[in-house]
């Protein structure tokens, strides 16, 4: 799977038990020859935030990294450098040729420690699932992807998952879709508080940051508070209505504590959206007369 050709300078190399150090003397940089295949799920380590991860690049082009991930299952390795570089990769001719600017790197070809890890997380990720803690494993499946993406398989495992769950989210969504369309025909309040609180508990049940479609959530939580700020305008408009027909007539009753109390109570808690109570003022015209 690797071959290198003599190029004019002195070739060592050490192996234990999970890699194979390469080492040129004489020349600034090495040439890695891979097939063409090996670079189908090709992944490449980068810094995010402090955190080391590993995300998908496409095989020809440059890339600062320390790290590269190729191959697939028995034919997995990763080409790991002392430190982050530009790689430069091409296909040409049935190989995947990988130009590294230093003279020295690491094949390995051992994963054991990754696999552990991958497993682990998997396996956390499928009891959060089976506790009904969709965040929890979605988040587990991201490290795992992340930080050990080394094992095909466990890999593969964690990915149908996801899938998985995000189905779920989907139909979850698509339910609470349709009970928005309801609340819309009834125009009715329980059924906007309720389509609110439904998607308030799966925001938290899945987490904004797992949501495959946030933008979709949060116009169906603004359709739903929308219709209910309307069917609250009306509420507070008849009340309003209500309580200066009140205020009017303890005016007309010379009780002007009372109706001042009512319209403090008016202007504080049940204003007119937009400015000033005007109806209130001519309410008071009309009570003075």
């Amino acid at each position: 799977m690797l071959t290198m050709s003599d190029v004019g300078a002195s070739v060592t190399h050490s192996v234990d038990d999970r890699s194979c150090t390469i080492t040129v003397d004489g020349s600034q940089g090495i040439e890695l020859q891979f097939p063409t295949d090996s670079t189908s799920g090709l992944l490449v380590a980068t810094t995010n935030n402090g955190d080391d991860q590993f995300v998908s690049a496409a095989a020809e082009g440059t890339f600062q990294t320390d790290a590269l991930l190729l191959g697939d299952r028995a034919n997995r390795c990763m080409v790991e450098l002392d430190k982050s570089v530009a790689l430069e990769g091409r296909v040409s001719k049935g190989l995947y040729h990988v130009r590294v600017p230093e003279a020295k790197c690491r094949i390995v070809v051992g994963f054991r420690d990754e696999r552990l890890q991958a497993v682990a997380l998997l396996r956390e990720a499928q009891q959060s699932h089976d506790a009904g803690q969709p965040c929890q494993a979605l988040d587990a499946i991201s490290e795992l992807a992340k930080e050990a993406p080394h094992d095909v398989e466990t890999l593969t495992r964690a990915l149908e998952l996801r899938a998985t769950i995000n189905e779920e989210l989907g139909e979850e969504l698509a339910r609470i879709a349709k009970d928005l369309e309801e609340a819309q025909f009834f125009d009715t309040r329980g059924g906007f508080e309720r389509v609110v609180r439904q998607l308030d508990s799966l925001h938290s049940l899945y987490g904004g940051h797992n949501l495959t479609d946030p933008q979709n959530v949060t116009d169906l939580r603004q359709q739903a508070a929308g219709q209910l700020a309307v069917l609250e305008g009306r509420r507070a408009e008849k009340v309003r209505e209500r309580l200066e027909l009140m205020a009017s007539a303890f005016e007309l009753q010379q009780r002007a504590g009372l109706a001042e109390l009512v319209r403090d109570y008016i202007a504080q808690y049940l204003p007119k959206p937009g400015g000033s109570d005007s109806s209130g003022q001519s309410a008071r015209e009309e009570g003075a007369k």
